[in-house]
């Protein structure tokens, strides 16, 4: 068994690069990790999907991750570091349910080299769930989708649309009274031109919470 020894993880239901991470951000400071080479193919589904591994990889990792805690060393059922060499991936196992990591850019570059070394193995796995974040944006741009996402659906539940009017009209400059009309515009924006609608969004959601 291949190991690498004293890197930070943080694991998430979203793969978030190492820039996007933040300072509340729960982060494992593993004190050794096993390492499989895997083929550029398989990592890549492993990184954007849900997947189940099958039985005889779940047994190789099988306890064989250690992280520091506060006052001691802890044991990892399921986790592990996979890479091809080119990138890396840093996964936990909790019921079934992956979390996934990428590492600090120096800790990369040693897993990396170490993974040059090593020969590639076959994992055996099972897609389940495609992941729905867009590779495209930064973390903080998915967390503001989401936001402005859950506030819009707030104001489409509600049966008085004078606020939907006047947002329309802030963000293109039109009027506006046909709810499925501003709602339809408003996704679409979101999706196709999120920088350019995004500030005036934000700022027209936050007035509201101030006000309450």
């Amino acid at each position: 068994m291949n190991y690498i020894y004293d890197v930070l993880a943080n694991f998430n239901d979203i793969l978030y690069d190492f820039y996007d991470w933040n300072q509340g951000d729960n982060i494992t400071h593993i004190r050794k990790i096993p390492l499989f080479k895997i083929g550029s193919k398989e990592l890549k589904d492993i990184s954007e999907n849900q997947v189940i591994f099958d039985s005889i990889f779940l047994e190789k990792i099988y306890q064989r991750t250690e992280i520091f805690t506060n006052r001691s060393v802890k044991g990892i059922d399921y986790a592990c570091l996979l890479s091809d060499g080119s990138d890396a991936l840093a996964i936990l196992i909790k019921k079934g349910f992956i979390q996934k990591s990428k590492l600090l850019l120096e800790e990369e570059l040693e897993v990396l080299d170490s993974t040059n070394r090593l020969k590639e193995q076959e994992i055996k796995y099972d897609i389940v769930k495609t992941n729905s974040n867009n590779p495209f944006r930064t973390r903080k741009q998915l967390e503001m989708e989401r936001f402005l996402k859950k506030e819009i659906s707030k104001l489409q539940r509600e049966e008085d649309t004078s606020k939907l009017c006047y947002l329309y009209y802030e963000c293109f400059n039109k009027k506006e009274d046909q709810k499925d009309i501003i709602l339809k515009h408003l996704k679409e924006e979101l999706e196709q031109h999120f920088d350019s609608i995004t500030p005036k969004l934000y700022a027209f959601f936050k007035l509201l919470q101030v006000r309450k």
